[in-house]
């Protein structure tokens, strides 16, 4: 997941709990925060990780070549 998608994702359920106005919503101590948002940020930290690990490799390959 990109950070972009996960934006994506966050302004989708923002908008759902807005749209629940006068309903009930679940709240615990951290908030109105479910799983599959919390999911959706692992995955793009997960993905930024193996980014800045490749990156990190590349550069790393690239000075040895030097």
């Amino acid at each position: 997941m990109t950070v972009d998608e996960l934006k994506r994702k966050v302004d989708a359920y923002r908008k759902d709990l807005k749209a629940k106005s006068g309903k009930a919503v679940v709240f615990s101590e951290t908030g109105p925060v479910g799983i599959s948002l919390i999911e959706a940020i692992v995955a793009a930290l997960e993905t930024q990780q193996r980014q800045s690990e490749k990156l990190e490799k590349e550069v790393d390959e690239a000075g040895r070549l030097q």
